[in-house]
C-alpha cells in the first residue's frame, strides 16, 4: 500500500524520528490554518512545502471554493425556491428564510460526491425532505459550478494539477519531485469533504504518510482517532500503524492528572493549584484581553494566541464591540463602502424605490454621495438632514423626499420674503422669525437644496441599477454597480484613507469575478450582499479568536507568547455533536451514510467529539503553564451565570473572579477650548455680548448645561423633534391669528400646509385648541437693537410646552440674578455647566443627548 501511518508523542523531536529524512522534499498539508502555523514556526527552515487543507482544496478548486461562485449560488437557488411550483406556501417560506442553510447542504453534499438521486424517496418521512430533494434536483440541473464540481471529483488530479495548486500556493515557480510524497497533519479526525479528495490522491499511487500525535499512555482517549483513520476508509488499519519507538515523556503534572482520571492510572494530586478566571461579561474580557493586545488606534500589538471552543459567538461579539479589527477579515460591512452598497441595495422594496430615514443616513455618511459640481460630500450634511427629517415624516418612494424637500424650499423662499435677514447679531436671529427655533425650518436653504441633489443622486443611481422588472441578470446588475463605483469613487478619494483605498480597489476586482448569465430576484440581492460583504462566504479562516481544535498547532510554537483559552463554561465544553444538515432528519441522514461511506465521518465525529474535547484539552495543558491562561464569560448574551465546564471542575482549578465592568471608568469630561476656533476678535467680542440677552441667561438659570448646549456649541437652540413642533406649531396659530385677524380656517389653512407631515387630523385639532387662546393684544416689547424689537411672545418660542406661571418665575430669577449670573459665565467659575434634571427636560432641545436627561417616562414612575 502507498499509504502509512506514523505516530509521534513529542512534536519538537521530529528530527529523531525514523521517517523525518523524507519529509524536506514533501508536501505537507495540515488540517488547520494553526496547524500549518505551528509546524512552519517549528521546522519551516527545512520544510519546503507546509499549507494547510483549506488551501490546498481552494488551489486546486479555485473556482468552487471562491465566495463569487458561493454568492451566486445563493441568488440561483433563492429564485428556484421562489419559483418552485410543487412548494406549499408555508414550506416556500420556511426554505427562503433558511436559503443559506440550504445552500450548505447541498455544498455539503457535492464535495461529498452525493447526488440528489441518492436520496432515495423512501427513506423520506417528511415534506421538507421531499421538498428539498427536489429542489436540489433542480438546482443541481441547473448550476454550472455544481456540475464542474462533481465532474472534477470524478477525475484524478494530475501531476500538472497539483504543481499549478502549488505554485499558486508558494506565489511562484515550484519544481515536484518525481516522486510525490504527500504528508498529512493534524488529522485526528476527518470530515467527508477531506476525505474525498484525499482519496482521489490516494488512488491516484500518490506516496501518502499520515504523520499523528499519538501518547500510548492515554489509549483510552487517542484511540478515538483509529475510527477514522482505518481501513474502512481505505486508509492502513491501526493494526499496520507504525506506533512511535520513543518512551513518552512525561507531560505537565495537571496534563498527566486531568486525563489519568478517565485512563485507570493512578491520579497525582496537583503541587499548586492553577487559576481560571471568571469573567462576568464579554466587555470585561474584551477589556483584559483584547484591548491590550490589539490596541484602538494601531500601535504595537503584542504577540498572543485566543482560542475557544465558542469562538462564533465571541467572534460576533468582538464584530459589534470592536469593529476597527475586522481588516483581517475583510468584513466589507464594516468599512463605509460596504454600508453604502447595503444601503443602496435596500432601497428596492417589492418593486419600488423605498427610502427610510436609518437607510438614507447611511448613504449620506458612507463618503459615497459627493457633488462634482459643487464639490460637496454628504457627510458634512448628516446634521441638516437629521434636522431636516421631521419635515421629511412619511416619505415612502424615493421620488416623494425629493418632492417634499422641493415643497420645504418653496416655503423657505416665502419665509425670508416675509422675514427678511440683514447684519445682525444671533440674538436677532434666534427671533426674527416665528419658524426660527424649528429645526428643519432653521437649515439655511443653500444646504436644503444640497440635501435635495444629494437625494437626486441617489435617486438617478437606484435608478440605474434596478430595472422595472423585479429581477434581472447577475453579470448585467454588477457591471452597473461597478459603473456607479468608478464614477462615485473620485469623492471618496478625497476622504478615505489607505486602507479605505485598498479595500475599495479589492471589491471592484472581486466585482469582476462574478460574470453569471443567469437572472435572480432582486428581493433576494440585499440578504446574498450582506452575505457577501460580511465575509461569511469567505472561508479564510482568519478570526481573531481561533476555534478550540486548533489548538494542536500550538505545541509546535516557541512559547514567546501568551496564549487565552477561554469560552471554558458548561455550555461550551465538552464540545456538541455535529448537527445534521438541513433539513434532513438524523435517520434519513444515517441510511444516507451507510451507502456512501464519506458521510459517515460526519456522524463518527459526532460521537467521538467528548473524546476529541479530552484530546485537546489535554494538549492545552501540556502547554507552558507559565504561557496559558484559562478562562470563562459568566454571562454571554441570553446564557446568565454559567458555571465552569466539567474539565474545570474535575481539576479543582482556583477560580479568579473578575471584578465587574463597573471598574472601566468612563473618560473624565473635558470641555471644548474655544480659543483654537478660528475667528476675529470683534466677532468673539460680539459673541460674548449676545450672552448676556436676558432670555439666553434665563436657560443658564434653568440648567447651565441647556445654555452650554445652546449658546457655547451651538448660535442658538433649535427644536428637532415632532414633539416640540406641536407646541412650537400651536404658537404659530397663535401669532397668525393675532396678526392676520383672520378666521381659524384660513388661519388652518396658510398655516397647516407648512406642515405636509402631519395627518389633516392632527393639524386641525392642534389648530382648533391654540386658536381659541389667540391674544388680543400684542405685548410689551423688549428692545433688541436700534432696529428690532419683539414682544414677550417670543418667550413662549424659547420655552414652548412650559407653563406660563412657570416661565414667568424663570424670568423673574433671571433679573434678580442677573449680574451674578453674568459674572460666572464671563469668569469662568461655572466651569463643568453642570446639569439641573427634572420635570423640564422633556421639553428641553438637546433631551435626546444630554447623559444627565431626565425622561418623562423616569418620571412618570417616580410619580405612581
Amino acid at each position: 500500500m502507498n499509504v502509512q501511518v506514523h505516530t509521534y508523542s513529542q512534536p519538537k523531536e521530529w528530527k529523531r524520528h525514523p521517517v523525518y529524512a523524507s519529509f524536506p522534499g514533501a508536501i505537507h498539508i495540515c488540517a488547520t490554518n494553526n496547524q500549518e502555523s505551528g509546524i512552519r514556526s517549528c521546522y519551516g527552515g527545512e520544510l519546503q512545502h507546509v499549507y494547510s487543507f483549506r488551501k490546498f482544496i481552494k488551489a486546486l478548486y479555485a473556482s468552487w471554493y471562491s465566495p463569487e461562485t458561493t454568492f451566486q449560488q445563493f441568488l440561483r437557488l433563492s429564485r428556484i425556491i421562489a419559483g418552485f411550483g410543487q412548494l406549499q406556501p408555508e414550506l416556500r417560506r420556511s426554505f427562503r428564510a433558511n436559503a443559506m442553510e440550504v445552500l450548505d447542504t447541498i455544498r455539503f453534499f457535492t464535495q461529498a460526491n452525493v447526488w440528489p438521486h441518492h436520496l432515495r424517496d423512501s427513506w423520506l418521512k417528511t415534506e421538507k425532505e421531499r421538498a428539498f430533494q427536489a429542489v436540489w434536483a433542480k438546482f443541481a440541473e441547473e448550476d454550472e459550478a455544481v456540475r464542474e464540481h462533481y465532474e472534477k471529483l470524478e477525475k484524478a488530479i494530475s501531476r500538472d494539477d497539483l504543481q499549478q495548486a502549488i505554485r499558486a500556493l508558494r506565489g511562484g515557480n515550484v519544481s515536484l519531485d518525481e516522486d510525490i510524497h504527500l504528508v498529512l497533519h493534524g488529522f485526528y479526525f476527518v470530515t467527508p469533504e477531506q476525505q474525498i479528495v484525499l482519496e482521489i490522491l490516494r488512488k491516484q499511487g500518490l506516496r501518502i504518510t499520515f504523520f499523528q500525535y499519538y501518547d500510548g499512555r492515554y489509549a483510552e482517549t487517542f484511540d478515538f482517532i483509529k475510527a477514522f483513520v482505518t481501513d474502512r476508509f481505505g486508509w492502513p488499519s491501526p493494526e499496520q500503524w507504525v506506533y512511535d519507538a520513543v518512551a513518552n515523556q512525561a507531560g505537565t503534572g495537571i496534563a498527566d492528572t486531568f486525563l489519568s482520571a478517565y485512563e485507570k492510572r493512578p491520579v497525582q494530586p496537583l503541587a499548586a493549584k492553577k487559576e481560571v478566571t471568571a469573567y462576568p461579561s464579554f466587555f470585561d474580557f474584551l477589556h483584559d484581553v483584547i484591548l491590550p493586545h490589539f490596541p484602538i488606534g494601531g500601535g504595537e500589538q503584542r504577540p498572543v494566541n485566543i482560542i475557544a471552543p465558542n469562538e462564533k459567538q465571541l467572534n460576533e461579539l468582538l464584530l459589534s464591540y470592536y469593529p476597527e479589527l475586522n481588516h483581517k477579515k475583510r468584513n466589507f460591512l464594516s468599512y463605509p463602502i460596504g454600508r453604502f452598497l447595503v444601503g443602496l441595495h435596500e432601497i428596492y422594496n417589492n418593486g419600488q424605490l423605498h427610502m427610510t430615514e436609518e437607510n438614507l443616513s447611511e448613504l449620506f455618511s458612507s463618503g459615497w454621495l459627493y457633488d462634482e459640481f459643487t464639490r460637496e460630500h454628504a457627510q458634512d450634511y448628516t446634521y441638516d438632514l437629521q434636522q431636516l427629517f421631521p419635515y421629511l415624516q412619511g416619505c415612502g418612494e424615493l421620488s416623494t423626499w425629493v418632492s417634499r424637500l422641493e415643497q420645504l424650499i418653496v416655503q423657505g423662499l416665502g419665509m425670508e420674503k416675509a422675514f427678511p435677514a440683514g447684519r445682525e447679531n444671533r440674538i436677532v436671529r434666534s427671533m426674527r422669525s416665528p419658524f426660527a427655533k424649528i429645526g428643519h425650518f432653521a437649515v439655511p436653504l443653500d444646504r436644503v437644496k444640497q440635501v435635495k441633489r444629494f437625494m437626486e443622486m441617489i435617486h438617478s443611481m437606484a435608478h440605474s441599477l434596478f430595472e422595472k422588472s423585479d429581477s434581472s441578470n447577475i453579470h448585467l446588475h454588477f457591471k452597473r454597480l461597478q459603473g456607479i463605483l468608478r464614477k462615485h469613487g473620485k469623492g471618496v478619494a478625497l476622504i478615505a484613507n489607505e486602507n479605505e483605498k485598498l479595500l475599495i480597489q479589492e471589491l471592484g476586482q472581486k466585482l469582476q469575478y462574478i460574470q453569471d448569465d443567469s437572472e435572480f430576484l432582486y428581493t433576494d440581492l440585499q440578504t446574498a450582499l450582506h452575505f457577501y460583504l460580511s465575509g461569511k462566504l469567505d472561508d479564510r479562516d482568519e478570526e481573531h479568536i481561533t476555534s478550540f481544535i486548533e489548538i494542536d498547532g500550538e505545541m509546535f510554537k516557541p512559547q514567546d507568547h501568551t496564549i487565552y483559552l477561554t469560552g471554558l463554561d458548561e455550555q461550551s465544553l465538552p464540545l456538541g455533536a455535529q448537527g445534521v444538515p438541513w433539513p434532513l432528519q438524523a435517520e434519513t441522514f444515517e441510511k444516507l451514510s451507510e451507502e456512501h461511506v464519506a458521510l459517515e465521518l460526519h456522524t463518527i465525529r459526532s460521537r467521538a467529539n467528548k473524546l476529541i474535547s479530552r484530546y485537546l484539552f489535554f494538549i492545552a495543558l501540556n502547554l507552558p503553564q507559565e504561557q496559558l491562561r484559562l478562562s470563562w464569560i459568566k454571562n454571554m448574551v441570553n446564557q446568565e451565570n454559567l458555571q465552569p465546564a466539567l474539565y474545570i471542575k474535575q481539576l479543582g482549578l482556583e477560580v479568579k473572579s473578575e471584578p465587574d465592568s463597573s471598574r472601566h471608568t468612563e473618560a473624565a469630561y473635558m470641555p471644548y477650548d474655544f480659543s483654537e476656533e478660528e475667528s476675529s476678535k470683534e466677532d468673539k467680542v460680539e459673541a460674548m455680548k449676545t450672552l448676556a440677552f436676558e432670555d439666553f441667561l434665563a436657560e443658564y438659570v434653568q440648567c447651565p448645561r441647556r445654555f452650554y448646549y445652546s449658546y457655547l456649541t451651538e448660535e442658538y437652540p433649535v427644536f428637532s423633534s415632532d414633539f416640540m413642533h406641536q407646541f412650537l406649531f400651536s404658537e404659530i396659530v397663535k401669532v397668525a391669528g393675532q396678526g392676520s385677524g383672520a378666521r381659524f380656517e384660513k388661519v388652518l389653512k396658510e398655516m397647516g400646509q407648512l406642515f405636509p407631515q402631519w395627518l389633516p387630523f392632527k393639524r386641525y385639532v392642534a389648530a382648533k385648541t391654540s386658536f381659541t387662546y389667540v391674544p388680543r393684544q400684542l405685548g410689551k416689547k423688549t428692545e433688541v437693537d436700534d432696529a428690532h424689537a419683539y414682544t414677550e411672545t417670543r418667550k413662549n418660542f424659547q420655552f414652548p410646552g412650559m407653563k406660563k406661571v412657570a416661565r414667568d418665575k424663570l424670568f423673574g430669577d433671571t433679573k434678580a440674578a442677573f449680574p451674578d449670573v453674568v459674572r460666572e459665565i464671563l469668569l469662568g467659575e461655572q466651569t463643568e455647566m453642570r446639569a439641573n434634571p427634572g420635570y423640564e427636560c422633556r421639553f428641553c432641545p438637546h433631551v435626546s443627548y444630554c447623559s444627565e436627561a431626565v425622561q418623562a417616562v423616569d418620571l412618570g414612575k417616580e410619580d405612581n
